[in-house]
């Protein structure tokens, strides 16, 4: 569906955009240390449909996709073996619902002709999740020392019921960090169940 490549150190481009106006699109993807899920269960159909339009697919055959059980799911893997800021995800079941806050992104189409990582986005909307601190509940795991023949996956989100709905997940700093920049590739996949 969409992928992006994330090779930058977080500090770097933070400073170079610290002084940019708060319409200028983000020029250089890093690793995303705020606490996130890439789309709320609304944001998820916005990025369905959008999807699906995009393949001109029969009318049928989009009310069958939409009907039955559908899911994002990333998966992210290493370009390099992980030294630094490694990507730790949150046990769902420990995200309450109320722990979630909207976050609107109405992308330009002129990042189709931008120098960035989020080309396959222009011209697009979505919503996403910014997690709330401060719920100690939260149990939080990562693997570290990962190498690139090593990926994870990650729920953006299910539409089935009685199970984990999204994941968050973000970027942490730890002790032992060290060496060069983290780089990795993560690949968005949209994901249809035809038995369920």
């Amino acid at each position: 569906m969409a992928h992006i490549v994330r090779r930058l150190q977080f500090d770097a481009v933070v400073d170079a955009e610290k002084d940019l106006p708060g319409d200028a699109p983000v020029s250089a993807p890093t690793s995303n240390r705020s606490v996130h899920v890439d789309q709320s269960y609304f944001g998820a159909e916005l990025v369905r449909d959008y999807k699906l339009g995009q393949l001109g697919l029969p009318d049928d055959v989009v009310t069958k996709l939409k009907a039955g059980r559908w899911g994002i799911v990333n998966l992210w893997r290493p370009l390099d073996d992980v030294t630094r800021d490694p990507l730790a995800c949150c046990d769902a079941r420990t995200v309450d619902e109320e722990d979630l806050a909207a976050v609107y992104a109405d992308l330009p189409e002129s990042l189709t002709k931008a120098n960035s990582g989020y080309k396959f986005a222009a011209g697009s909307r979505s919503e996403a999740w910014e997690v709330k601190a401060g719920n100690g509940s939260h149990k939080w795991y990562y693997a570290s020392g990962m190498t690139p023949n090593e990926a994870m996956l990650i729920k953006q989100y299910d539409s089935a019921t009685g199970v984990a709905k999204r994941t968050p997940h973000c970027a942490i700093s730890t002790p032992d960090d060290h060496g060069p920049v983290r780089q990795s590739i993560e690949v968005r996949c949209l994901c249809f169940w035809e038995d369920q």
